[in-house]
């Protein structure tokens, strides 16, 4: 039976499944609230001027004890901006200000039921009908709330970490909470700032009041259980939150080591020390100590958590008391992600550190993790080299000055002199006054002259301290404008050191170099060209100037064939350049003319060229002569006897290489000035097949060259076809083969050959046929 009746228990069961799903709905609202902040949302009482944050909840009563409905505006100058509705329940009134478009205002005023802009002065409401949105407002921002722990990775001993809390807000209560901990946990990792679990109605949280803009807490993470916690700060009021990721190791696991723990300076120079950090970010560094008469102490922090930090040891300052910390210990350049905080230097005096070994140690969270030593020694100046680069070089450093180096010291006239001085103990410091003293001038000046001299505006330093070498970049553009100077003048470069005056070296030392001053100037390789119309022609010249010069070369002709073309060439270290043409389109026969310029002077060079066939000849000196058969029978091999003769002045290395039919066989060779070398290449008639075969051998650009025939004779003696002929075809006089044996049946022809088969009359095969004729005639007749 079917029916459309609602049975009292299926009602009964609609309904409760109906009250389930509304409680289920109303639990998790609450849940989402108290979880998502974990705030208590304090109320605070409406006055129009003051500032408020967004997620306040602000409060007022308006004195009457109806119920109505009141709007809320936001205001951006004249105009106003619906926000929310505000209802009022027997004359009491709440805002949450979290409904407030905070993005694009932050003054706000509220209008009651009657159209009126109200006043109101704590928490008391009073609508005016004379006042303007502006007159009666108040100001909601929007907070930016942020935490950081100032370590990545703290110990489970004795570890303290920095939280810093940075807002627009000037002060807040913070509540705090991270998985896996409970609120006595976090009070007594935050105890230093006064952190309490009682002050919140969650027992996994702690309540830390006025936290200010800026501050930085204490965490202590002494006795926590190792692991990777998140820990959240949230506004009171306002349930605004911020996280960060903190790891606890255990202790044990916490190291700082010197990556070389023996370092290694000259004193005046900068020492480089590298640490490597695992499982923290941050170590103290200690060099020397009470046995050394100095030391320094200071922070090395990882910020990048690369896991390792460099930081440079000025050893020149680091005994001066007027040089500041930083300008002692310091980050490396290229290390952006460390910082050094020196903490202390102790008994820095006016003076220098002696040489000899000081001792470093390292330290992180309280535990040595590692010693070493740094080792000063005396530094000194040994000598100068000169080199020269291309004036329009482009170097930011030694490294990449070095890729323009010549190793030339005639220098073209607008490129760069450059002299490297291997010295050391001598870049953490000033020169000045430390009786270091530099000349480059004219080596020979004229009768009654004073040599031209350059100084510090005609050349620039490049140091590279960890090679021990500076630079001296030298400019030479102009210096042959100058009537004293010559083409071809040389300079001469000295630079020494009175060790008197220097506080880090005490020998004296002088060390010097010369280089020359030319004309630039270039030159074709010939004076006339003799080319292929191709597309890759080769125009090659040289000149006096450095690597990386520009040569623009012009081919250009008129008349008939009239072509004008460029290209340019670079020089390499010996000034050489190459230039490469498109000739394919010009005609057999034209000649044209060829000009050189350099791109950065009016140096020019001229030569004359002919489009024409061009034989090349073969290497001289070299020979091949080959001793091979006419002919061979095709169950043969023949051998290829090859001899290859060097006539040159020094040793060549070769391949030997035969071709014959589509057979190709190649051996290298090496061959002595003057001497021959043997190879003999063997090929089957066989494989070759019955004919002539044309072969080749060659060997660089000499060959040789011949025919094989391979025939079909058998290279044995064995019967004719018929078996009985002798060479001529005749029989013996005893009817028998030459070689005494007799045909198949012992019987021969009149015409002294046999048959094939030995079968008289038309033979086996015919016979055959016959046979299956007639059997195919009798099943015929059977049928």
């Amino acid at each position: 039976m079917t029916t459309n009746e609602t049975s009292y228990r299926e009602k009964g069961r609609a309904v409760f499944l109906a009250a389930l799903m509304v409680m289920s709905v109303v639990a998790m609202s609450a849940a989402f609230v108290g979880g998502a902040a974990a705030a208590t949302n304090d109320e605070s009482d409406l006055h129009s001027g003051d500032t408020y944050w967004a997620g306040q909840d602000v409060v007022f009563t308006d004195g009457s004890g109806d119920d109505s409905t009141w709007n809320v505006y936001g205001i951006d100058g004249d105009s106003t901006d619906f926000q929310t509705q505000i209802n009022i329940d027997a004359g009491n009134g709440s805002l949450d200000t979290s409904q407030l478009d905070t993005e694009d205002f932050d003054e706000f005023a509220i209008r009651d039921d009657n159209g009126d802009w109200v006043n109101f002065e704590n928490g008391d409401a009073a609508p005016d009908e004379n006042a303007s949105a502006g007159d009666v407002s108040f100001t909601v921002l929007q907070q930016d709330l942020e935490v950081e722990f100032e370590a990545d990775t703290v110990s489970d001993q004795s570890s303290e970490v920095g939280v810093d809390v940075t807002d627009v807000r000037g002060s807040q209560n913070l509540i705090v909470e991270a998985d896996g901990l409970n609120g006595e946990n976090l009070e007594d990792i935050f105890a230093d700032d006064d952190a309490s679990n009682n002050a919140t109605d969650d027992e996994d949280t702690a309540l830390i009041e006025d936290v200010e803009n800026d501050q930085t807490l204490t965490a202590n993470f002494t006795g926590v259980d190792t692991g990777n916690f998140t820990f959240t700060f949230t506004s009171e009021d306002t349930g605004v939150s911020a996280s960060d990721d903190v790891e606890i190791v255990d202790g044990g696991d916490v190291d700082a080591q010197f990556e070389d723990s023996s370092v290694s300076e000259h004193l005046g120079d900068i020492a480089e020390i590298t640490i490597d950090l695992d499982n923290t970010d941050s170590a103290e560094i200690t060099i020397g100590g009470e046995s050394d008469g100095w030391m320094a102490n200071a922070t090395v922090t990882d910020e990048d958590d690369s896991g390792n930090a460099t930081i440079l040891f000025n050893t020149a300052l680091a005994g001066d008391e007027s040089a500041n910390d930083d300008e002692v210990l310091y980050a490396a350049d290229d290390d952006d992600g460390s910082s050094v905080s020196v903490n202390e230097r102790e008994n820095v005096s006016s003076g220098v550190l002696a040489t000899g070994s000081y001792d470093m140690k390292l330290e992180t969270q309280g535990m040595q993790t590692a010693r070493g030593t740094l080792n000063l020694q005396e530094g000194s100046v040994d000598s100068a080299t000169t080199w020269r680069a291309n004036g329009n070089a482009e170097f930011s450093d030694a490294e990449e000055l070095r890729d323009y180096l010549d190793d030339n010291s005639d220098v073209a006239e607008g490129d760069l002199a450059v002299v490297g001085v291997e010295a050391s103990g001598i870049y953490g410091y000033d020169w000045d006054n430390q009786g270091i003293n530099l000349s480059i001038e004219q080596s020979e000046p004229g009768m009654n002259q004073e040599p031209v001299s350059l100084d510090s505006d005609d050349y620039d330093l490049v140091e590279d301290s960890n090679s021990n070498v500076v630079y001296y970049v030298i400019e030479t553009a102009g210096l042959l404008d100058n009537d004293n100077v010559e083409d071809g003048e040389e300079f001469n470069f000295s630079l020494d050191v009175d060790a008197e005056e220097n506080d880090y070296l005490s020998e004296d030392a002088e060390v010097s170099s010369t280089f020359t001053v030319n004309e630039r100037s270039i030159e074709f390789a010939q004076e006339e060209y003799v080319v292929e119309n191709t597309d890759d022609v080769e125009i090659s010249g040289t000149s006096n100037l450095a690597s990386g010069s520009e040569i623009d070369v012009t081919a250009e002709t008129g008349g008939d064939n009239a072509f004008f073309t460029q290209a340019t060439a670079e020089t390499d270290e010996n000034g050489d350049w190459t230039a490469t043409f498109d000739f394919s389109e010009r005609e057999l026969g034209t000649e044209f003319e060829l000009t050189a310029e350099d791109a950065e002077s009016d140096a020019t060079a001229e030569a004359t060229g002919l489009f024409d066939e061009t034989d090349e000849e073969p290497e001289e000196g070299l020979s091949v002569s080959v001793d091979a058969p006419d002919s061979i029978a095709q169950d043969e091999e023949g051998d290829f006897d090859v001899t290859v003769t060097n006539d040159n002045d020094e040793e060549v290395n070769e391949t030997v290489e035969l071709e014959i039919g589509n057979d190709t066989q190649s051996e290298e060779v090496t061959i002595e000035a003057g001497e021959d070398a043997s190879v003999t290449f063997t090929v089957s008639g066989e494989d070759l097949g019955v004919g002539d075969h044309d072969w080749t051998v060659t060997a660089g650009n000499a060959s040789d060259e011949g025919t094989l025939t391979v025939s079909d004779d058998s290279s044995g003696e064995d019967d004719d076809d018929n078996g009985s002929d002798d060479d001529n075809g005749s029989d013996d006089d005893n009817g028998s083969d030459d070689d005494g044996s007799s045909d198949d049946d012992g019987s021969s022809d009149d015409d002294g050959s046999d048959d094939d088969d030995g079968t008289p009359g038309f033979g086996v095969a015919v016979a055959l046929v016959a046979l299956l004729a007639a059997a195919m005639l009798a099943l015929r007749r059977q049928n």
